[in-house]
Order: structure tokens, then sequence, then C-alpha cells
């Protein structure tokens, strides 16, 4: 018995400092297929994510997936930036957390030719760019950690119109409070049970 209620409190202690936070799905923003209104005879098309200040100048330090080009043989494909692999994505990541609702641009371009189209909006809004549950405050993922953001490629049409639709999707993790939190149940039961051990062998 005496055997069985150490290996109990071991179990839980174990069990109390193993929390490990995953990161989870914080935004899926759907934006429907947009065409350039270009007839040019293009090959692909040149595409980048970005904030910008009030959807009029895009943040050159936010533009992230620049230089990407995708076409028709791309659909269904997804495309992920982290701060490994994009050296714009901290930028990027930082204007998703903090605490304003920015402006959040998708743009892309036919090449060759040019007359590129974007669509924009606020982080808050609620139709082509949300909602989530993990906004705060209904704005954006301040207190949250950005692992990674992906887009998928919904539709993508090559010729007149250029057209193409996605989801863009934002991957990340509640940051770690500096606030010294409360014991947890499963601690208490271990330390206690521990305490009761080590008090009957001194009886």
């Amino acid at each position: 018995m005496r055997k069985y209620l150490f290996a109990l409190a071991l179990l839980s202690l174990l069990i109390a400092e193993s929390g490990t936070a995953y990161a989870v799905v914080l935004g899926e923003f759907t934006i429907p297929g947009i065409g350039t209104s270009s007839n040019s005879s293009s090959t692909g098309l040149d595409v980048s994510f970005a904030f910008q200040t009030d959807s009029i100048v895009t943040i050159p330090e936010t533009i992230i997936f620049d230089s990407l080009v995708v076409d028709e043989t791309d659909l269904g494909a997804t495309f992920t930036a982290t701060s490994a692999t994009d050296p714009n994505f901290d930028s990027f990541a930082q204007y998703l957390t903090n605490g304003v609702d920015n402006w959040l641009l998708f743009f892309f371009s036919p090449i060759p030719g040019g007359g590129g189209v974007g669509q924009t909006g606020p982080e808050s809004r609620v139709d082509r760019f949300g909602p989530s549950p993990f906004l705060q405050n209904g704005i954006d993922f301040a207190g949250f950690d950005i692992d990674s953001v992906n887009f998928t490629i919904n539709d993508v049409n090559l010729g007149f119109f250029n057209e193409m639709g996605v989801t863009f999707m934002v991957f990340g993790q509640q940051r770690e409070s500096t606030v010294i939190p409360e014991p947890s149940t499963l601690f208490l039961l271990g330390t206690g049970l521990l305490g009761f051990l080590f008090r009957r062998k001194l009886s």
C-alpha cells in the first residue's frame, strides 16, 4: 500500500509539472477569389501578405511570402511562413499581437505584366478577415505568441482575370504569464501524499 501511495504521489507531481504549450489555430480568414482585370498573358502570380498604415501604405518590413510565385498547378497547395523561413515574419507577428487594429493586406500581381490587386481590411473585421474567438478585445492576437502563418490556395486562374482566392491561417499559443501561478490540484495532492507518507514513517 505504501509503495502504491508513493508511486501515485510521484505520478501526480510529474503530471503537474509536465504542462506543454502547443500551437493552435488562432484565426482563419477566407478571402474569396478576386481578379486583376488584366489581359496580360501571365505565367504566374506574385503573392504577398503585409500590413498597411490605414489601408494606404504597405509597411515593407511586414511583407511575408515576398517573391513567392504560384500558378494553376498550385491549386490546393499550402505555403507556410515562420521566423526560420521568412526574414519579415517576426515583424509581421509583432503587428498581429500589438493590440492595435492594424490593416492586413493580401496582394498578388501577374508575371509578367503588373496591375496587381489586393484585398485589405482591419484585423478585427468580421466578414472577410474573421471572426476569431482568440481576438483579444475584438482587435488582434495580443497576449499570444505567433508560431507560423500559412495560406492555402482555394482558387487560381491565369489569363484575362488572373483570379485567386485563399484561406489564411494564424497559428500560435498563449504567452506564458509572468505572474507566479497558483499550485495545481495535482501538485497539491502529490505534496500531501508525500507528507502523509513521511509522517507515517516517522511515527
